[in-house]
């Protein structure tokens, strides 16, 4: 007789997972996603923002740091961190871009949570993976700038914010709070404007949580008009700068439908130039304005959804942290001001668009639309990943990054002769060149920026050498082709060669005008 199989003791018999452990495994899995998909192109070389921004280009000392506290537009944050960051770790590439990396990888997370707390874990889950795949916030993943960072320290406030709201205020949660909306604030400016819709989905909040958070509110505020009072004292104010456009409905419908949904990279289009052509321009393109509108029914109906946590409470938080910073945008330019608008400033805004699209696509109680939303959504997601790094040598979501340091190791390998000094005339800035030439060992040079209309610097005769060199960026033109023109036209130039790099062409000229050691 066989004996009977034996039972496991309570003890043995392994349990249920708790719902935690599923919930570790997902943000595990998300954050591997997102670095996998924002680990390619950390290395190319930086491009002029980045040297402004990471390196010690600008701030070598703390003399230079105090006077970019005193005379720069930037917020201040960001600079300092890098500022030391650079001084423990080194400038090389990767070192210079890990922040962002990390940051936008715990955004993506971040952005999960809070998805969780205004729908479903499902939604959570679909609007992390529109993050993760989201051509924008790889970018910015990737790049040494503040803006990473600058969304890290909001979703944080938020999450405190959305902490605060459920289970109340207490001591440790407000001074948490007041922390980190005082970093995002004070690594961008624009993260202010998100004071008022918490202020006002604070408004119907228990008296003592609504007490607490309205005198966050206003503390930050008072911090930043106590600095912002001081830089105007003693420095500078500057309140526009060349590159901002004016903010209007279509650059709103272009932010949200265009930028956003597929980081310009399905349909691409220049910033600069689609605003010309108005609603126009969609008319030509009518599988771009079918995906845009079919899209906009689906950020609607996130918008009027509830949930069994939050009620109407949670779609009326989304839609004020998401509609308010480019209605003030709108106001702002509609009183006059012009120079106030570029599509990153609003970059802050993005995980909370693809949190309504993604409440949206899993509300549905039936299961086939369910599906097909969820599907739409995804698919776009892909197609706008792989479209993005496909077009590596295209406008995307910004401007494309030229190879600075193989040209400047170039330059600094042609420049041997003893008694030679480098001359590099270029007609838009090239301070990321400057930045690699110190960087690999160069310290006496010329690169100047002229201007092709007016007369060129006094260095051609007399500059101790016959030879110079004229850089083209292929992806910021300026007038290059007048200054080529002028220069090739003069019969005492003489082109030699032009090699070129990624986004870069180095015209190499010499000159029959004497030189100044005879």
């Amino acid at each position: 007789m066989n004996p009977a199989p034996s039972v496991p003791s309570a003890d043995t018999r392994p349990g249920p997972r708790h719902p935690s452990d599923h919930k570790l495994g997902l943000l595990l899995l998300l954050a591997g996603l997102g670095a996998v998909l924002r680990l390619p192109n950390l290395g190319e070389s930086l491009w002029f923002d980045e040297v402004m921004y990471s390196t010690k280009y600008l701030m070598a000392s703390w003399s230079d740091l105090w006077r970019l506290f005193l005379f720069d537009p930037p917020a201040p944050l960001y600079r300092v961190f890098m500022f030391f960051w650079t001084t423990l770790f080194g400038g090389h590439e990767l070192v210079l871009r890990l922040p962002s990396l990390l940051f936008g990888i715990s955004s993506i997370l971040l952005a999960y949570l809070i998805a969780e707390t205004s729908g479903s874990r499902k939604a959570a889950l679909l609007a992390a993976l529109l993050l993760c795949l989201s051509p924008v916030q790889i970018w910015y993943s990737q790049e040494g700038t503040p803006y990473s960072m600058a969304q890290f320290f909001l979703l944080a406030t938020v999450y405190l914010y959305r902490r605060i709201m459920a289970v109340g205020s207490d001591r440790r949660r407000s001074v948490l709070y007041l922390v980190f909306f005082l970093l995002s604030v004070f690594t961008h400016y624009y993260a202010a404007i998100f004071i008022l819709p918490l202020s006002i989905s604070a408004l119907p909040a228990e008296s003592r949580t609504r007490r607490r958070i309205l005198a966050v509110h206003l503390l930050v505020v008072l911090c930043l008009v106590v600095f912002l009072g001081i830089k105007y004292a003693a420095g500078h104010m500057r309140t526009g700068m060349d590159f901002l456009r004016p903010f209007t409905w279509f650059e709103w419908w272009m932010l949200f439908f265009n930028w956003f949904l597929q980081g310009n990279s399905l349909w691409t289009v220049n910033p600069y130039a689609a605003p010309r052509l108005g609603f126009q321009y969609l008319l030509g393109r009518p599988l771009l304005a079918a995906v845009q509108l079919l899209s906009l029914v689906v950020l609607c109906r996130g918008l009027m959804l509830h949930s069994k946590r939050t009620g109407w409470a949670g779609s009326r938080e989304l839609l004020l942290l998401l509609f308010t910073p480019p209605a003030v945008m709108l106001a702002l330019t509609q009183i006059g001001l012009r120079h106030l608008y570029i599509e990153r400033y609003l970059y802050l805004v993005l995980p909370f668009f693809f949190i309504v699209l993604a409440r949206s696509a899993s509300g549905f109680s039936r299961r086939s639309p369910r599906v097909a939303a969820t599907l739409f959504l995804a698919i776009l997601g892909v197609a706008s990943c792989g479209a993005f790094f496909y077009k590596n040598d295209s406008w995307t979501v910004y401007k494309q990054n030229p190879d600075w340091r193989s040209a400047a190791s170039y330059l600094v390998q042609k420049n041997t002769a003893p008694g030679d000094e480098l001359v590099v005339l270029s007609v838009t800035p090239a301070d990321a060149l400057k930045y690699y030439l110190r960087r690999q060992g160069l310290e006496s040079f010329q690169a100047l920026e002229v201007n092709p209309t007016g007369p060129f610097p006094p260095l051609l005769p007399g500059n101790g050498s016959n030879k110079f060199y004229l850089i083209k960026n292929r992806y910021w033109r300026g007038d290059f082709d007048q200054a080529f023109l002028k220069i090739k036209e003069n019969p005492r130039m003489r082109l030699v060669s032009s090699p070129a790099f990624k986004g870069l062409d180095v015209y190499f000229f010499i000159s029959n005008y004497p030189s100044n050691n005879g």
